[in-house]
C-alpha cells in the first residue's frame, strides 16, 4: 500500500511541476525580466544602448532616464543598430545594468503610442520645438524647454576656424549643380535667413539656393546647427552652441537635474511634454 502511495504521490508531483518547468524553459525564470527570453534579450540590448549613448559615470537617475529612452526607441525599431561602447559597458556594467533593471519594461508613450524619444548631448540653453524643425512637425511632445544648466558644460561652446576654400568645397558638395559657391565671398555670401526659438539655424541662403540648417551643419561637420559665422584673419570663424540636434532630452541637462535631486520620471516628463511612462 505504501509503495502505491509513493508511486501516485510521485505522479502527482510530476503533474504539478511539469507545466511550471515548461514555463521556465520557454519564458525564463521570474524576476526583473519576467516577460521571458525575448524580454530578457531586449533588456540586454537596452544595456548595450545605454552604454553606447551615455557615460556610466553620469548620475543613476540620468542613466535611468536614458534607459527608458533607449527602450522606447528600441520598441519602435527592434532592428535598431547599436554602436557598442565596449569600454563603457565593461567599466560601468554594474551601474548601467542596475539602472536598466530599475526601469525594466518602461517606455515613453503619447496618445497610446511609443514616442520618438529624441535626445542630444548638450543644448544651446533651450531645447527645440519640433514644430519649428523640418520633418519633425506633429511631434507635440517635443517642445522647447529651458535647459540653462547646459551652459556650464565643457561642450557648450565650440569654436572652429575654417579656410574659405575648405568651406566652399564642403558647401559645393551639398549644393551640387544647383549653384556655385564663391570661396572668396565667404562667409558674407551665406545669409542665415531664419532661426528657431531656441536659436538653431533653420534656413541658410547661398546665392539663389535656400539650404536647411541641419544640412549645412552636417556638410560642415559642426557640433550643432546653432551656429554663427564671422571673419578672422582671412579664415572663417564658426561658433557653435550645444552639441547635437537640440530635440528632446539634453543628456547634460538631465544629469544636472539628477544632481539637484530630480528622479528619472521627473526628468523625462520635463523634457518630453504630456507623455506617459508605460510598461
Amino acid at each position: 500500500m505504501r509503495e502505491k502511495l509513493k508511486f501516485y504521490g510521485a505522479i502527482l508531483i510530476l503533474i504539478v511541476l511539469v507545466p511550471y518547468l515548461m514555463t521556465i524553459y520557454f519564458h525564463g525564470m521570474p524576476g526583473k525580466f519576467s516577460g521571458g527570453r525575448e524580454d530578457a534579450g531586449i533588456e540586454q540590448k537596452v544595456i548595450q544602448m545605454v552604454a553606447a549613448e551615455m557615460s556610466g559615470h553620469y548620475e543613476t537617475e540620468a542613466l535611468k532616464a536614458q534607459a527608458v529612452i533607449a527602450r522606447t526607441n528600441l520598441s519602435s525599431d527592434p532592428d535598431l543598430v547599436i554602436e557598442e561602447n565596449q569600454e563603457n559597458q565593461e567599466e560601468n556594467l554594474e551601474t548601467i545594468t542596475f539602472c536598466v533593471e530599475e526601469t525594466a519594461g518602461e517606455i515613453l508613450t503619447w496618445k497610446g503610442e511609443a514616442i520618438d524619444a529624441a535626445y542630444h548631448a548638450v543644448s544651446s540653453g533651450n531645447t527645440r520645438n519640433a514644430a519649428e524643425v523640418s520633418g519633425q512637425e506633429g511631434k507635440d511632445y517635443l517642445q522647447s524647454v529651458e535647459s540653462r544648466q547646459d551652459i556650464s558644460s565643457m561642450e557648450y561652446l565650440n569654436i572652429i576656424y575654417m579656410e574659405k576654400q575648405e568651406m566652399a568645397q564642403k558647401l559645393q558638395g551639398l549644393l551640387g549643380d544647383a549653384a556655385t559657391v564663391d570661396a572668396e565671398g565667404l562667409p558674407d555670401s551665406l545669409t542665415i535667413e531664419a532661426r528657431d526659438s531656441a536659436g538653431y539655424v533653420t534656413r541658410v541662403r547661398c546665392g539663389s539656393v535656400v539650404l536647411n540648417g541641419e544640412a549645412v551643419r552636417d556638410a560642415l561637420g559642426l557640433s550643432s546647427s546653432c551656429f554663427y559665422f564671422s571673419r578672422s584673419d582671412g579664415k572663417i570663424r564658426i561658433t557653435c552652441k550645444g552639441e547635437g540636434h537640440g530635440l528632446g532630452l539634453s543628456q547634460y541637462g538631465a544629469n544636472e537635474l539628477a544632481k539637484e535631486g530630480k528622479n528619472y520620471r521627473e526628468i523625462l516628463k520635463y523634457y518630453y511634454q504630456d507623455v506617459k511612462i508605460s510598461k
